[in-house]
């Protein structure tokens, strides 16, 4: 089916289209970098952007972004602890038959929710 369907050529070209569509995210103040390759793709979130300082593991960021776009329908991959036990990721690895209009709920679904969720924790784990 991954030949007769040409759908590893379809997750390159779809790859192409999610980094495209994550630039604006990889801008944002606690999110360190945004890589990829393919449908395979990672949100790093951090503290401070510019000295990539992680969350504490206390504050449960790759969790707590994850159960919220559970609530909306987008299924992730939280990851954790690579910064001495602190820091947060957050990855997705969409089905190769993702269509575009699919792909871009699930971007603005984690837009928001880093927006949200991020911009809340700032003010709650200064210091």
């Amino acid at each position: 089916i991954l030949q007769r369907e040409c759908l590893v050529d379809r997750a390159a070209e779809l790859g192409k289209y999610l980094g495209e569509a994550f630039l604006p995210l990889s801008q944002h103040q606690h999110v360190a970098d945004v890589r990829g390759i393919g449908l395979m793709w990672a949100v790093e979130l951090v503290r401070d952007k510019q000295t990539r300082k992680p969350y504490p593991r206390s504050a449960q960021v790759a969790e707590r972004l994850f159960d919220r776009l559970l609530e909306v329908g987008v299924l992730t991959y939280p990851s954790t602890g690579f910064v001495d036990g602190d820091g947060d990721a957050l990855m997705i690895g969409p089905p190769f038959i993702i269509s575009e209009n699919e792909l871009d709920f699930v971007i603005n679904a984690i837009q928001e929710a880093v927006e949200d969720l991020l911009g809340s924790l700032q003010y709650h784990t200064n210091g």
